[in-house]
């Protein structure tokens, strides 16, 4: 695989100057750095095309990485005594009301692969992740993975954007293409970094800009990394063009800016300076964002008004186990036999919402909606850990970051594998720092003592 030739140089020269010294610290920034790269091993395809949740059970590169980490972790002898807690409940309890979905699916197989998908999303990302979140500076090294990570996929978008070039180095798959047309004219190219599809390259990096947003603002500590890694993912951001991305964004600002003024962290003046920054980033692209926002789309949202219909459809066929997790797109033939449902594009609905709903039924959407309780109530007790104001800041921007995603997840399909890394590492992050709350590092343990002004 010529994807090897790329990679192979880069993980050479990290090791020798950084893996040596650091294994675990290598391994997390391998795999973190490489969780929106599309470098996969399918070792069980049941359908060459991607279908839903997923087709096959595949490793990827960052797999390899977590899967190592597991080990390291499990040779020096830091998974003894791990207890479950709320999020892992909650994620069990998902799991299990997925199975009876299993009833309706009319395709098995692929049920069975999404359910495996998520267990091992689960094991590499969430459990194996915090594990080897040992104290508070293997978490600010995790933020600063994270910063390393938009920053190359900043750049990477940026020459996408200018060149028209998908630079399809680190896919081992189909290549990837996102013009954006009006009639039959190409105004611009999408950017979709390394993850291939533009709306969910945006759906990736939107919780990374928010937690280092969060920490640029208020954590007087590499603020010129998190300016520089928070102005590149910006850019990415718009240069992904994805409407549901910029709406989720900008709500979620609301968001966090609200509680920082109502906490006292930041006042009006700030927010305006900080406003009037962000505007003047953004107008660089205006045309292309008016472009984007009130030209044509091929009818690109009205043709998702008939899939949420479709998948109400489903829902009040099969209320309680739905028609089988993974497999929207495999019976949607059966729903389309109305005449105004005939010639529309068959896909998976974009509401992640009412896929849960069609697909795994009511029950399984009352426990995905608990599961996602779970995760931003422990984002929101990370926040209030009053003995270190890195974790405070964090929660922060970790809690706006998920209510982003939560936003996103009413207007695009949440069910891919990066989709569900991201949530658990966010989920991760969190509960180590509670975890770690009663006995925080001495480096972090000072407050700050001022008000940003």
């Amino acid at each position: 695989m010529k994807v090897i030739f790329f990679i192979l140089p880069f993980y050479l020269f990290l090791f020798v100057f950084y893996g040596l010294k650091n294994p675990k610290g290598f391994l997390l920034l391998t795999g973190i750095f490489t969780i929106p790269f599309r470098t996969t091993y399918d070792f069980f395809t049941i359908n060459s095309h991607s279908m839903g949740w997923t087709n096959s059970i595949s490793l990827s590169l960052s797999d390899v990485s977590f899967f190592s980490l597991f080990l390291y972790l499990l040779l020096s002898g830091d998974l003894k005594g791990s207890k479950r807690n709320e999020i892992s409940n909650s994620f069990f309890f998902f799991v299990i009301a997925c199975i009876p979905s299993l009833i309706n699916s009319s395709w098995t197989k692929i049920s069975f692969l999404a359910i495996v998908m998520l267990l091992k999303s689960y094991f590499l990302y969430y459990y194996v992740f915090i594990r080897s979140l040992t104290d508070f500076k293997v978490i600010e090294s995790v933020v600063d993975y994270f910063s390393f990570t938009i920053i190359f996929q900043g750049i990477f978008s940026i020459i996408q954007f200018t060149t028209g070039n998908p630079l399809d180095f680190f896919s081992t798959g189909r290549g990837a293409q996102g013009m954006l047309k009006f009639g039959d004219t190409v105004l611009f190219n999408r950017a979709f970094g390394t993850v291939g599809k533009p709306n969910s390259f945006a759906a990736f990096i939107v919780p990374i800009i928010f937690i280092l947003l969060a920490l640029y603002l208020f954590y007087p500590v590499k603020r010129k990394l998190r300016l520089f890694g928070l102005t590149l993912g910006l850019i990415a951001l718009i240069l992904s063009f994805s409407r549901g991305g910029w709406l989720s964004f900008a709500l979620a600002l609301v968001f966090i800016l609200f509680m920082a003024v109502r906490k006292g962290f930041l006042n009006f003046s700030t927010v305006f300076k900080y406003g009037i920054v962000l505007t003047l980033l953004i107008i660089p692209f205006s045309p292309y964002i008016v472009t984007r926002i009130f030209g044509g789309d091929h009818n690109a949202a009205l043709s998702r008004i008939p899939l949420m219909k479709i998948s109400l459809n489903m829902f009040l066929e099969h209320p309680f186990v739905g028609v089988g997790i993974n497999t929207f797109r495999s019976v949607i033939h059966h729903y389309t036999t109305s005449p105004d449902l005939k010639d529309i594009y068959l896909n998976e609905v974009h509401n992640q919402y009412l896929l849960i709903l069609s697909e795994i039924g009511i029950i399984g959407l009352i426990f995905y909606l608990n599961f996602l309780y779970r995760i931003f109530k422990a984002l929101i007790r990370s926040s209030s850990i009053s003995s270190c104001d890195f974790c405070i800041y964090l929660g922060y921007g970790l809690s706006a970051g998920f209510f982003a995603t939560l936003i996103h997840m009413n207007v695009d399909i949440f069910n891919s594998a990066l989709n569900f890394h991201t949530l658990f590492m966010m989920a991760g992050l969190a509960t180590a720092c509670i975890k770690l709350r009663k006995d925080p590092e001495p480096i972090l343990e000072k407050r700050m003592g001022m008000q940003i002004v």
